[in-house]
């Protein structure tokens, strides 16, 4: 017999977020110089998913979010700021730059894009007033 805690945040998961067929198109992969800058892009075809989420996953590590923004605001996780950037150009174009490549960011590239629709983070609000 499950718990009533459990219960409720499967019923959450499951009633809240909704799967749909989204199409993803992201850079394929690339080989660079040492120390080049590097843009990798990701685009999908749903405007309500207005928040897209860049992970990376390096050889024996586990996957790592790096950042995640909206089309006006972008957050990352830890001390990535110091290496990445992230840009959005419109509510379905990104682009996530490795300033300065070295070996160390050798890695496969994800683009996640959501709705945010479960209220794990609240949607950004410009010029609010308390």
């Amino acid at each position: 017999m499950s718990s009533p805690v459990k219960t409720f945040g499967f019923l959450c998961v499951w009633f809240c977020c909704q799967a749909g067929a989204v199409t993803f198109h992201q850079s394929s992969s690339l080989i660079v110089k040492e120390r080049s800058e590097v843009h990798i892009n990701c685009r999908h075809d749903d405007s309500a998913l207005i928040l897209m989420l860049w992970y990376r996953r390096s050889e024996d590590a586990a996957m790592t979010l790096i950042g995640y923004g909206y089309e006006t605001s972008q957050n990352y996780e830890g001390q990535m700021e110091q290496e990445f950037t992230l840009a959005r150009k419109g509510t379905v174009e990104g682009v996530l730059t490795v300033r300065e490549a070295r070996q160390k960011h050798s890695a496969v590239y994800f683009c996640a894009a959501s709705t945010h629709c479960c209220g794990l983070m609240p949607l950004p609000h410009q010029n609010l007033v308390l």
